[in-house]
């Protein structure tokens, strides 16, 4: 009677659990202390783990460079936001499978719905061609506000 008292809880335990986990792992998060900006339109995310080298330091610089510079008009409107999201920091993991990342990564999120996104996946790419690099996220940032927009 004991063991089945036991196993009984432990089942319960082990449901609720479970029911946390999937509640928590919502897709559909803006706001605070969900990372994403809840004022504006799209947020141009660079996702980046704890531990940072030179080059991931250097890469996410030049993502942040290349969206305020070609954008400033949206950026002062807070059209458009530049956010750095450590994906280690307790809470962030969904982001690895919201956004299907492997590795430091930005990406074009739309605020109010954020399975509407782009990868920009080219950036590691790129790195070595400043320009290259600078017309690359110009351009499919340009892309994903005018799709904004026309939705």
């Amino acid at each position: 009677m004991v063991q089945l008292k036991r196993i009984a809880l432990l089942a319960a335990a082990a449901f609720v659990l479970v029911g946390v986990l999937v509640a928590g792992s919502s897709r559909n998060r803006t706001g605070p202390g969900t990372g994403l900006s809840p004022q504006a339109t799209v947020s141009a995310v660079y996702f980046h783990r704890a531990q940072r080298c030179a080059t991931c330091r250097a890469l996410e610089a030049m993502c942040r460079d290349a969206v305020k510079a070609s954008f400033p008009g949206e950026v002062e409107r807070g059209e458009l936001v530049f956010q750095s999201i450590d994906i280690d920091a307790p809470g962030n993991g969904h982001y690895l499978r919201d956004y299907g990342l492997v590795s430091q990564s930005l990406v074009l999120v739309r605020a109010d719905e954020p399975t509407a996104f782009r990868t920009l996946d080219r950036i590691w790419e790129l790195m070595g061609d400043a320009a290259a690099f600078r017309d690359y996220v110009r351009s499919e940032t340009a892309r994903f506000l005018q799709h904004e927009r026309a939705t």
